[in-house]
């Protein structure tokens, strides 16, 4: 049996981003169960395009072909839809995508893949607050990821009190913003001394010591397609923050954010439906965390010993190596077999 990984994030890995973090764990994972995996190989049993449906690439005409996909919002462009249908097969990285694929692809054959957490984000016991006590967002520039919405709840609580802190880590750029009392916008660290922001790119070991060093990962997001950096802090024990409506971890998350359905802001990205996070269920977790933080350490301890059980990548990926020996098995080889009786039969 041989696989072929294609796609944009396959073929350059690049792990500060999800999609290439996911990319470089798939692979690992797949050769340690000693599976026959190339790069965008021209010739396959099966292929698995691990993109968005609008940068699916395939190679050989022949092969069973996958379409492996992360998505946020209840609908896709009719691009996107005809870029599914040439596929055999969809797969989603969370049970919340593939219910959305099934509702839009009700004749397709979906399966899930969730994500999974590597050993490198390992359990620690917290056993005190930082002084000031640190809220850490991950996120920006990334609108569905809200995180005007979370400047905004934290100024609105804590003003410039320098008890409390704010960490921004942000993708190149930060877009959010503080209205000046003349008018003007500035971004919020020139306004509040107690706001961090933090657009250089960061490896691994540097992330983790970043959420080490801060005491709760707030994440109101619109949707996920698996949601990577809520994970990796409840991995580490982390208290988190966080809107759960399209978290398979859900029953992980520390403290949840209200949300409603609500047509997505941005349809050209993220067409129909997305969640709305609460800022006022917000705000009120904010202050939960600050009064009962200590509280609920011992919990989000157990809780990472946990993740680490049913998200280690072997564990998660043990149903997608079933399910290709299974393609494999059942169609492909019976694909080749009638081809081989075919030609036999022919007649010169």
């Amino acid at each position: 049996m041989k696989i072929s990984l294609t796609g944009p994030a396959i073929r350059n890995i690049d792990r500060v981003v999800g999609y290439g973090e996911a990319s470089y764990n798939i692979i690992k994972t797949f050769e340690k169960f000693g599976l026959n995996v190339g790069i965008e190989e021209p010739r396959a049993d099966i292929e698995l395009c691990f993109a968005d449906p609008g940068n699916y690439i395939f190679y050989d005409h022949s092969s069973y072909k996958i379409g492996y996909s992360a998505w946020e919002s209840t609908e896709m462009s009719q691009q996107f839809k005809q870029n599914v249908n040439y596929c055999d097969e969809l797969w989603g990285t969370s049970y919340w995508i593939t219910d959305i694929y099934k509702k839009l692809f009700p004749n397709k054959k979906i399966f899930t893949y969730q994500h999974g957490i590597s050993s490198s984000w390992k359990p620690k016991l917290r056993k005190s607050r930082n002084k000031p006590f640190t809220f850490f967002h991950i996120g920006e520039p990334f609108s569905r990821k809200d995180g005007q919405m979370v400047v905004d709840a934290f100024t609105q609580l804590f003003g410039n009190d320098p008890n409390y802190r704010l960490v921004l880590k942000c993708h190149r750029m930060n877009t959010t913003k503080i209205k000046h009392p003349k008018g003007y916008y500035l971004s919020p660290s020139a306004m509040y001394d107690n706001i961090l922001e933090i657009t250089g790119l960061l490896n691994e070991e540097q992330m983790i010591s970043l959420y080490d060093q801060t005491d709760v990962f707030i994440y109101p997001s619109w949707g996920e397609g698996f949601g990577f950096q809520p994970l990796q802090a409840l991995a580490m024990g982390m208290p988190v923050i966080s809107v759960d409506e399209w978290a398979d971890y859900k029953n992980f998350i520390t403290w949840p954010v209200e949300s409603k359905w609500k047509l997505s802001p941005w349809q050209d990205k993220h067409p129909g439906y997305m969640v709305e996070p609460n800022i006022e269920s917000l705000k009120k977790r904010m202050i939960d965390a600050v009064e009962n933080y200590e509280e609920v350490l011992p919990q989000t301890f157990k809780n990472a010993l946990i993740i680490h059980e049913e998200y280690d990548w072997i564990e998660v990926t043990k149903p997608a190596v079933a399910r290709l020996h299974e393609i494999y098995e059942d169609i492909v080889l019976q694909k080749k077999y009638f081809n081989l009786s075919e030609l036999k039969n022919k007649s010169w």
